[in-house]
C-alpha cells in the first residue's frame, strides 16, 4: 500500500520528535504531549462552493489529533511544538453555473435554475504549530498562546451539469466516484495542494498533566489558477479546535 502524504508527514515528525525528545529532556526537561479533540471549520460563506438558497450539505466537523513537545521557559511561560492533524471537511452542493444567477442578499436562484452545477469536494489540513504560552501559577493554570502554523492543505472539487434537482437528498459522501463524474460530459475537476504559513492562537486550562485547550487555526490560503494567477479559495478560511491533551 502506498503511504499517503499525511502518513509520511506523521512518520517523519515522529522520527524527529524521538530525536528531539532525547536531547531536550536531558537539557531542558521537555515533555511529550498528546491530544485528541474536535475541529470545526469556518467556511468562506454563502457563494463559495455552496449556495444557501440551493440544496447543499456541508461536513465541517472532524476529529483532530496532536503529538508534540512542551517545556517551561519560566514560571509563567511555556513553549509548545506540536504536529496536528485537523481532519477532513467537505461539501456536496447544487449551484448556479454563473455567480450572477444567484442572489447573495435574497439567497435564491435568479436564472438558469433548471440547470445547476453539482459540486462535490473535500479538503484536509495537517501541519506544525509552534506557540509561546503565558499562564498563571498554581494547581490550576490558565494560559493564552499564539504562534505560527506551518501547514499542508489539500482541497479538491469536481462538478458536472444536470438538468434537475427535484427530490435532492444526497448527503456529503466524502468524495466523488470517478465513474459517476465521467458519465457526465462537461464536468470539471480541480485540486489544490501545498504548504503554507498561517497562524494559531488559543486558551488553555491545565491541571496536573491534563489540559483542555481551544485553538483557532488560520489555514485557508488560496491557490493560484494557472490561467489567471488569481487565487481560488478552499471551502474554509479557519478552523476552531477543542482538544484534551496529556503530558508524559
Amino acid at each position: 500500500m502506498k503511504p499517503t502524504a499525511a502518513g509520511l508527514f506523521w512518520l517523519g515528525y515522529a522520527a524527529v520528535l524521538s530525536g528531539a525528545l532525547v536531547c531536550c529532556t536531558r537539557a531542558h526537561g521537555a515533555q511529550v504531549e498528546v491530544g485528541a479533540g474536535t475541529a470545526q471549520a469556518q467556511t468562506n460563506g454563502d457563494g463559495t462552493w455552496y449556495q444557501l438558497g440551493n440544496p447543499h450539505a456541508l461536513q465541517l466537523r472532524s476529529r483532530a489529533f496532536l503529538l508534540g513537545l512542551t517545556g517551561d521557559v519560566s514560571a509563567h511561560f511555556a513553549w509548545h511544538l506540536d504536529a496536528v492533524d485537523l481532519g477532513t471537511v467537505g461539501v456536496d452542493s447544487w449551484d448556479t453555473v454563473a455567480d450572477s444567477n444567484y442572489s447573495l442578499t435574497q439567497r435564491r436562484c435568479l436564472a438558469t435554475c433548471d440547470r445547476l452545477a453539482h459540486l462535490v469536494g473535500s479538503g484536509h489540513v495537517y501541519g506544525v504549530a509552534a506557540t509561546l504560552e503565558a499562564h498563571t501559577r498554581g494547581a490550576w493554570q490558565i494560559g493564552v498562546e499564539a504562534g505560527p502554523f506551518i501547514y499542508h492543505s489539500r482541497f479538491g472539487i469536481a462538478s458536472a451539469n444536470y438538468t434537475a434537482v427535484t427530490g435532492w437528498t444526497s448527503p456529503y459522501s466524502g468524495g466523488c466516484n470517478p465513474d459517476y463524474w465521467s458519465a457526465a460530459p462537461g464536468g470539471i475537476a480541480r485540486t489544490c495542494s501545498g504548504w503554507h504559513i498561517g497562524a494559531v492562537a488559543g486558551v488553555r486550562v491545565a491541571h496536573g498533566r491534563w489540559a483542555l485547550s481551544v485553538r483557532r487555526y488560520w489555514d485557508g490560503a488560496g491557490c493560484p489558477m494557472a490561467a489567471t494567477n488569481d487565487p481560488w479559495p478552499p471551502l474554509w478560511h479557519a478552523q476552531t479546535v477543542a482538544m484534551l491533551t496529556y503530558r508524559f
